[in-house]
């Protein structure tokens, strides 16, 4: 299939996430995934440094796929914090580097995960660079931090016997040095298209652009877009806009229904936190614009309650009236594949609670178009009174 170019979209402010370089023995970077760590190439040694979760599970399948192939076999792993947990007392590091010195029971290769090596100060810092210049040979130690400071001793020594893979922030669109690139010209794009090829895809970075815009600029979620396609389509094959359109749905249009969901449901804490991620995100308008503007979003968000709200309580009357819940379902146009969730939403609220539910869905939406000064809590509070 050829690749289709993405329609032009409206400049929006360019958004951060996470990318790729791997440093050199001299200390150089170099852009996403586009060039190797020097100093001695140890695979037995690896940091992966690093503010978002996703690069630290990903790094670890990698790895844990590298040294543990075959499948049949109980994987000898070893993961501990170098650092306390909130509150709690700093943990036995002697303990933890005496596992790191310790070869597998079975004779085989281990791996040793630590988080949190760059919080280790004095002999506790000496302790630890002791021991991972002398790791057994069949012990593989992956370091998973969040920050790594240059020129440290940590940073020296695994520059030099080690690896280092550091996932800096970067832009979704062109960066405001960049003028006249072409707006899907940013690492974040870049990043996508080196994934897909991952894959065994070939995704064109004006395709790779929409694919951006429809599920957002967290890496996870693209991942997760990605390995859809990978199912898809045969290794090698080029993926089109239209491809994207079918298998990547809008994520961020859709996150007015999740969240319908979740607040139908009494589910108060995930429609908070669901919340939270739309006011921080954004979201896609019906015309392709960002929605960026606490206002806006609250008027997506309160029509697709109001249209969830309005739609339960005509299934519950009519069911009340004793119409088969086959025919509700059709005259509903509810889709084979959703009737058993929506089902289930029926029976949650009594007929009378839904009318309260449209009614304060009326006055939360009067108060946001009558221009509340404060429209993040005015959401939140409608959460609240929902749930």
């Amino acid at each position: 299939m050829t690749a289709k170019k993405a329609p032009t979209r409206k400049k929006a402010a360019p958004k951060k996430t996470t990318t790729q370089s791997k440093t050199t023995s001299a200390g150089k970077t170099a852009r996403a995934g586009k060039k190797k760590a020097g100093g001695t190439g140890s695979e037995r040694l690896i940091a992966v440094v690093s503010p978002e979760e996703f690069f630290f599970v990903d790094a670890r399948k990698k790895v844990e796929r590298a040294i543990f192939p075959d499948p049949d076999r109980s994987p000898s792993i070893f993961e501990s914090h170098l650092a306390p947990k909130g509150g709690e007392e700093a943990p036995d590091v002697t303990a933890i580097l005496d596992d790191l010195r310790t070869a597998s029971l079975f004779g085989g290769d281990k791996l040793v995960v630590l988080r949190g090596a760059e919080s280790l100060d004095g002999e506790r810092r000496e302790a630890l660079l002791h021991t991972l210049e002398r790791i057994p040979s069949k012990v593989t130690v992956l370091l998973l931090m969040e920050k790594l400071r240059k020129g440290s001793k940590l940073e020296k020594l695994l520059t030099k016997i080690g690896r280092i893979e550091r996932f800096k922030a970067m832009y979704d669109r062109p960066g405001p040095w960049q003028r006249g690139a072409a707006e899907h010209d940013s690492e974040l794009v870049r990043w996508v298209v080196d994934r897909a090829a991952e894959r065994e895809l070939r995704l064109a970075p004006p395709d790779a652009f929409v694919l951006v815009q429809r599920v957002g600029n967290h890496p996870a979620r693209l991942d997760s877009e990605l390995e859809k396609l990978s199912i898809a389509y045969d290794p090698g094959a080029t993926v089109s806009r239209a491809a994207i359109d079918a298998l990547a749905p809008d994520a961020q249009e859709f996150k007015a229904f999740d969240l319908s969901d979740a607040i139908v449901a009494r589910d108060r804490k995930r429609a908070l936190a669901m919340l939270d991620t739309m006011l921080r995100d954004g979201m896609v308008g019906s015309d392709s614009s960002r929605l960026v503007f606490p206002g806006a979003i609250a008027g997506m968000v309160i029509g697709a309650l109001r249209s969830r709200f309005a739609m339960l309580l005509r299934a519950r009357t009519r069911l009340e009236a004793g119409v088969p819940q086959k025919d509700v379902w059709t005259e509903l146009k509810v889709a084979p594949f959703l009737r058993d969730t929506f089902a289930a939403q029926v029976r949650v609220r009594e007929t009378d609670e839904l009318r309260d539910c449209l009614r304060n869905l009326l006055r939360f939406d009067l108060e946001m178009k009558g221009g509340s000064p404060f429209p993040e809590a005015t959401l939140t509070r409608m959460v609240m009174t929902l749930t």
